[in-house]
């Protein structure tokens, strides 16, 4: 049984890629299989997407309530098979009439209080505009994923209907090129998704060229993944193409008949992935194997990283499950700890700016860093983003979510396991006949097999984003 995160990363969409399906479906199908997936999430399910496929390119246009439903539209997109590029028009529109639209000088501020409150981004270093509900980021920040939580941030405001990230990267310490060249390549190959004679990568004065072919967008995105959370790359310019064809596939099983994946060598990759990795910035993890089984322990310096070493150690081969006992420590000589009312007001008015969240059903107490949220949410998956909202607070000890689900929507279990199984087979990367399914009383239980990380995400993610789930159980096992 393998232990993991109840709260799936929610990641930015991928860029364009150029791919080359080895079986073409029909634009009929694709488009009949998008719409389906976007009907049964509930981020999407209720607004007017357009799609339309043109010899498998995908155009989404329409309107959507957040950033959020915008990259889950193009995430569900993604997970249909014969996909060979997503272009996102979608405008992020807000429902004014239920929620008041902060003036451009409250939004502004706003902005900068969510990056000061946050801990991984130094604010001191960044100037935030705001003109015609466009948010402008100006400044620098220390590494590629920083630039990206400030985007992020600023997005997940109610009004903001553009980010200009204007960002600049200085990393610190600074890395030559051929380092973190050499720091990319040497990632990619311990993670073993592709052979790294298939990717070249240049580094020329921090920017990383990526050129080279990958069997599919998950593997795409682990070869970016690679150079995006790489010490001294300030910018990447992505060439990979992605080629599904069953010989690549023949390739990565070669690759992991390979190697012989010992405790030990677990141990040493892993604790190579976590040095590399810009999100941890701590030595302070302490990493031992024993039957495959990881178990970490230590400080790290916020919630993200404590996730970022989690997925860090799932993408080593050879993991079969993993105890994370990392303590969130800040740096006390760099951010100065909020009492437990501050943490409670700047959790509060983080709720109250996020348009995905209603804030009035939702209670906040904190005592001694240790925050309880109380109160209902309408969907599951607003309960886990109204808990990462509390965690990406400094001075957060622990969060324990109470909040219950209540949607407005009553779901038959029937229904409910209907709707999860077609999405889960509408999946390019799992085969439905391996995953068992049952909803009790809204209680969504999962059981069966997957062959990667990836397809268990895909698997949780299916049942997490369906209406009428309230709880998810996960007995899967990656095999």
């Amino acid at each position: 049984m393998m232990m993991r995160s109840n709260s799936p990363t929610i990641t930015k969409t991928n860029p364009t890629i150029k791919k080359r399906a080895a079986e073409p479906r029909s634009d009929v199908l694709i488009k009949e299989d998008i719409e389906n997936q976007l009907r049964a999430d509930t981020r999407v399910s209720n607004y007017d997407v357009e799609v339309t496929v043109d010899n498998g390119v995908v155009i989404l246009k329409g309107e959507v309530p957040s950033y959020r439903a915008k990259n889950a539209a193009s995430d569900n997109t993604w997970t249909v098979p014969g996909v060979m590029d997503v272009i996102n028009n979608l405008n992020v529109e807000y429902e004014t009439v239920t929620v008041e639209v902060p003036e451009d000088v409250d939004l502004a501020s706003n902005v900068r209080d969510s990056l000061a409150w946050d801990p991984d981004v130094d604010a001191t270093n960044i100037k935030v505009f705001a003109e015609n509900n466009i948010v402008t980021l100006e400044g620098s920040v220390e590494s590629l994923w920083n630039k990206y939580i400030a985007e992020d941030l600023a997005w997940n405001h109610m009004g903001v209907i553009d980010v200009r990230n204007k960002l600049v990267v200085v990393p610190f310490p600074d890395i030559k090129d051929e380092a973190a060249a050499r720091n990319i390549m040497e990632s990619m190959d311990r993670k073993m998704v592709v052979d790294v004679n298939n990717i070249d990568v240049k580094v020329i004065n921090g920017k990383a060229i990526l050129n080279g072919t990958v069997r599919d967008a998950i593997d795409w995105q682990s070869v970016y993944n690679s150079a995006f959370y790489t010490s001294g790359i300030k910018e990447i310019e992505d060439n990979l193409t992605i080629e599904e064809i069953e010989e690549m596939q023949m390739e990565r099983s070669a690759l992991l008949e390979k190697r012989g994946r010992t405790d030990t060598i677990i141990k040493e990759e892993i604790e190579n992935q976590l040095q590399a990795d810009t999100r941890i910035a701590s030595t302070d993890v302490n990493v031992t194997v024993n039957d495959r089984t990881v178990t970490l322990t230590g400080d790290v310096p916020s919630y993200r990283a404590k996730n970022a070493a989690r997925d860090i150690a799932w993408s080593v081969p050879g993991v079969s499950n993993i105890f994370d006992h990392l303590d969130v420590l800040y740096d006390q000589t760099a951010v100065e700890i909020p009492s437990d009312t501050e943490i409670a007001s700047n959790i509060e008015s983080s709720l109250s700016w996020d348009p995905d969240v209603d804030a009035i059903e939702i209670d906040v107490t904190v005592e001694n860093g240790n925050v309880i949220l109380e109160g209902t949410v309408e969907s599951l998956w607003k309960k886990f983003v109204a808990e990462d909202i509390a965690w990406n607070n400094i001075g957060i000890v622990d969060v324990k979510n109470k909040l219950a689900v209540a949607s407005p929507v009553n779901i038959e279990d029937k229904d409910a396991v209907k709707n999860i199984v077609e999405k889960i087979d509408r999946n390019i990367l799992v085969d439905v006949n391996d995953v068992d399914v049952e909803v009790r009383d809204g209680e969504a239980i999962l059981g069966g097999t997957v062959n990667s990380v990836d397809a268990w995400h895909a698997v949780y993610s299916s049942a997490l984003f369906t209406s009428g789930i309230k709880r998810v159980e996960d007995n899967l096992t990656i095999v």
